[in-house]
């Protein structure tokens, strides 16, 4: 397998373990679609994570598969683009997040810590993609890992709040 190749399906195994950790952080919660005001009041801040996980499980999911059957066809480069994109979106979504409860906020802290890494991956993969960069991969890959450590961190603050 081409180093490249491999950097691309490593970045997919990844994305695997983030869907663990997605499950295991918001399993039972309300996966309502996220509002779109920013202010959250205590009762609404795990629903719009929750909101959050859910399609950042369906983004990670498809950007999984996809990295994991590289192709080099149109269909490939347009399905990875619009989950990347998602990602984006989702990212800045979690940005505009204002008024967290008291109570959230150390878990808001390590949860936005990670999307600071997820977006760092959402800005640089097209480009580590398109040149097949097997150490840029490798770097998005160590900022996907971090993002997931950030993310089993919030987990375990987001289980001793109430």
């Amino acid at each position: 397998m081409k180093k490249g190749l491999k950097a691309v399906f490593v970045l997919g195994t990844i994305f695997i373990s983030f869907i663990v950790i997605m499950s295991a952080m918001f399993s039972g919660s309300d996966d309502t679609k996220a509002s779109e005001t920013t202010a959250v009041s205590d009762t609404s801040y795990r629903t719009e994570i929750a909101s959050q996980s859910a399609q950042m499980t369906d983004i990670f999911t498809t950007l999984s598969t996809q990295m994991s059957n590289y192709s080099n066809t149109t269909e490939w480069k347009v399905d990875t683009a619009v989950a990347i994109q998602e990602l984006r979106d989702l990212v800045d979504q979690a940005n505009n997040m204002q008024d967290v409860p008291a109570e959230y906020k150390e878990v808001h802290e390590k949860y936005m810590q990670a999307m600071e890494q997820y977006e760092i991956v959402a800005d640089e993969l097209p480009t580590a993609i398109d040149n097949l960069d097997v150490n840029q991969m490798n770097e998005l890959t160590t900022n996907m890992s971090q993002g997931n450590a950030y993310l089993t961190e919030a987990t375990l603050e987001l289980n001793n709040v109430n």
